[in-house]
Order: structure tokens, then C-alpha cells, then sequence
């Protein structure tokens, strides 16, 4: 399922804002906030850089929680058994100014919660990328790198209290020198079929997270 396509309040600049609670932070293990805060405590944690966590919904059901730090934001996509399949890391590396330096995408075995296989993407501003991904079930790992890249895409705005579309956007880019683009496609369940598109997308050196 696409979650994207799927989702009802979301739009092409990432996730509507229409229903968000907040907390000390978010607990993945028991799936919920260490501790719920109301939405003025959040706010001066925000503006004091301090951490904190909101978790957006769509309906009934949590679909992304983003953690703000003293130097960034973590962005966790959940799918519907709030299993954390995507993640943004932004660190802020100038003032007000976001990048986003790390992108870690899981797919897992079945209903369970076992990572079958995982990718992650280590962004740098001048340019250089670092993929390094691991299938669990034969135990191989690969590593990739790759010196010359246009991120210009990978930077956001700090955003305003409340606001966390910039940084929950379901596609971002990124042209590699002599090469077509690297897409980075967000916000979808990862299936069977990621496998077989996986083959036929490396072909044509674009990875689509579809």
C-alpha cells in the first residue's frame, strides 16, 4: 500500500498539520510518548531548543512522529503497525538552515517487527553520499559511495512550531554527476514487490522507495 497516495490529508509538500499531540519524546518500543505534554510545553521546547516530540495523525492512527533537538530533527515515518520504515535525520548546519544528513528506509518480515532488509543514506553538504544497505537473511552487506552530487534539495528551513511539511516531503531528489537523479521516494509500505522493482529500477540507476 502507498501510503502517500493513501494518506488523506497530506499534499505534495509533505504531511498536513491538522492533528498533532505532543510529548517528552517518543518511546519506539512501547509505541507511544514517554510522557504527553501539552501543546504550550512543546511549543517553549521548541523555541528554547530543547527536545521534544510530536506525533502527526492521520484519523485514528499515528503515521510520522518528529523529534526536535538541540541541533536538528529526526522524522519518523510509521506504517500501520507503527513500525518505523523510514527516517529522516536534519541536522542544523547553519543558522536556521536544516539539512538533511542521514535517510534510513526498513523493510521488514511480514506482520512482525524482524528487519529483513535496510538501507541507509549518509548525506554530505559538499556533495558526497554514502549508501550502505544490509539483507538480514543472507547477512550481506554492501557499501557504496559517491563523491559528486547536487543535495541543494536536501536543505530546509527550521521550521515553525506546528509546521513540519518541509521536512515531511514524500519526494526528494538528488542529481548525481553524469548520472540520472536519485529519487528518494517517501511515505510508502515496503512489500514483496519492492524486491522486483528494486532489479528493474537499479537498471535504469534511479532507487524508487515504492
Amino acid at each position: 500500500m502507498d501510503l502517500w497516495h493513501h494518506h488523506s490529508q497530506s499534499d505534495q509538500e509533505g504531511i498536513m498539520m491538522e492533528n498533532i499531540t505532543y510529548g517528552k519524546s517518543w518511546f519506539l518500543a512501547n509505541r507511544r510518548f514517554s510522557e504527553p505534554w501539552e501543546e504550550s510545553k512543546a511549543r517553549t521546547a521548541h523555541e528554547q531548543r530543547q527536545v521534544y516530540a510530536a506525533a502527526i495523525s492521520d484519523g485514528n492512527r499515528i503515521v510520522c512522529v518528529v523529534t526536535g533537538l538541540m541541533q536538528g530533527f529526526i522524522v519518523s515515518f510509521l506504517d500501520s503497525l507503527k513500525r518505523e520504515f523510514l527516517v529522516y535525520q536534519f541536522n542544523e548546519k547553519a543558522p536556521e538552515r536544516l539539512f538533511l544528513s542521514m535517510l534510513t528506509r526498513r523493510e521488514f518480515d511480514g506482520e512482525t517487527r524482524r528487519v529483513k532488509y535496510g538501507e541507509t543514506y549518509y548525506f554530505y553538504p559538499d556533495g558526497r553520499i554514502n549508501i550502505e544497505s544490509e539483507d538480514f537473511d543472507s547477512g550481506q552487506r554492501t557499501r557504496e559511495v559517491t563523491e559528486s552530487a547536487d543535495v541543494s534539495a536536501n536543505w530546509e528551513a527550521y521550521p515553525e512550531f506546528g509546521d513540519y511539511r518541509s521536512l515531511t516531503r514524500p519526494e526528494r531528489q538528488v542529481q548525481i554527476e553524469h548520472t540520472p537523479s536519485l529519487h528518494l521516494w517517501a511515505l510508502s509500505d515496503f512489500s514483496t514487490e519492492c524486491q522486483n522493482e528494486r532489479a528493474s529500477d537499479q537498471a535504469l540507476q534511479v532507487i524508487r522507495f515504492t
